[in-house]
């Protein structure tokens, strides 16, 4: 068996930290398929670094981090997320991802890539009364992907409704690979994610002078970062779908035969009934 091969198997035999079920505190025991649940520093929880000594936190010169989150996310938006560990010097890199709302509640779901053998794995764990999820490496997803640094990727769902803030939690462990929980170098890293504005509707119809509903105006939606355009069905009527709430658009219509005076709106929830009478 090479080098290597020894240092991967010791490192997971002797050094991995663990959870227990009834206890707020870590307590120590072996994992070999990757780390036990409750390790990402976030509230309530520990670090690696409860097993691996020597090393203060986050002080070797190496990273960890959190890739791909928007500032804000929609409700039921699927992200993907990368996480990188990194160090020039370590041999093998692992990482504990979680998601949590301001209640320490894991929000959201992950759904890990289609790899064979598989580098990720999702596990849970209670803390604190609540359930949590967490994305970890596994034993194949060790190695290097290139030369100082390994990284995951998978998909992070947003929750059907909106929790507010939501922060991510990430600890790393950049291993020199030598089978004994010291000369490894622990990090840990969070990222936010905040609400996007609420999606609404707006609808209406557009009027001939004479009252009747006109067929295929042109009707257009404008602000500084959206600009839709929607035709009118047969009796006039339109419709605007995920429009975001909370902003000032500016509304015009457009026809051959008739005038429209333009209109400006700041809608914060659904409008129907929005209505437009042609000029001669």
């Amino acid at each position: 068996m090479n080098r290597l091969k020894i240092g991967v198997i010791g490192f997971f035999l002797i050094s991995l930290a663990a959870f227990s079920m009834t206890s707020r505190k870590p307590v120590a025991f072996a994992s070999a398929s990757g780390p036990s649940p409750s390790f990402t520093n976030a509230p309530a929880e520990g670090n690696c670094a409860a097993c691996h000594i020597g090393s203060p936190l986050n002080s070797g010169g190496g990273s960890i981090k959190i890739l791909g989150l928007p500032a804000t996310y929609l409700p039921g938006q699927q992200i993907p997320v990368t996480v990188t560990a990194a160090q020039d010097d370590a041999v093998i890199y692992g990482f504990q991802l979680t998601a949590i709302d301001s209640l320490g509640k894991t929000v959201g779901t992950f759904t890990l890539p289609n790899e064979n053998p598989p580098r990720s794995q999702i596990i849970n764990n209670l803390v604190e009364g609540n359930l949590r999820l967490y994305v970890e490496h596994t034993v194949d997803g060790l190695v290097a992907t290139e030369f100082g640094s390994n990284k995951w990727t998978f998909l992070w769902t947003a929750p059907s409704e909106s929790v507010g803030e939501i922060v991510f939690y990430a600890a790393g462990n950049a291993a020199n690979g030598d089978g004994s929980p010291s000369g490894d170098f622990i990090y840990t890293t969070t990222a936010a994610i905040g609400p996007g504005p609420a999606i609404i509707s707006i609808s209406g119809r557009i009027f001939t002078s004479t009252g009747l509903g006109l067929r295929s105006a042109s009707v257009r939606l404008v602000n500084q970062d959206t600009i839709v355009t929607v035709l009118t069905n047969a009796l006039g009527y339109y419709s605007f779908t995920d429009v975001a709430a909370g902003q000032t658009y500016q509304m015009t219509v457009f026809s051959k035969r008739y005038r429209f005076a333009s209109r400006t709106i700041s809608p914060d929830t659904d409008l129907t009934e929005v209505d437009f009478i042609g000029l001669e």
